[in-house]
């Protein structure tokens, strides 16, 4: 009985907290941003990796603009996390992750 318990424990704690959905696309800090479109219709939700609440949350068909994307107002480089027709600003400091939701 120890013994399952232990396994138990050890499953949780490598577990943890983690995104709901599909994984679509992800975008680690200081790699470059790529673009790429939503597969099929459905909810995407944008999260901080390895977050169960997302920061963002877009109806899109398939084949609409989804993933990351880099700007500059020609003094500072931004990091945008785009969906659609929608582009929103990022913290560059942080992992982020697009997922299609259930």
């Amino acid at each position: 009985m120890k013994r399952i318990l232990t396994i138990v424990g050890l499953m949780l704690l490598l577990t943890g907290c983690s995104s709901p959905g599909v994984l679509i696309a992800s975008q680690d800090k200081g790699a470059v941003p790529k673009v790429g479109t939503a597969p099929v219709d459905g909810d995407y939700g944008l999260f901080i990796a390895g977050q169960s609440q997302d920061l963002l949350d877009f109806q899109l068909k398939a084949g609409d603009p989804l993933g990351f994307d880099r700007g500059n107002d020609g003094i500072v480089q931004w990091l945008y996390a785009v969906a659609g027709n929608s582009r929103n600003r990022l913290d560059i400091t942080q992992n982020y992750e697009w997922r299609r939701l259930p």
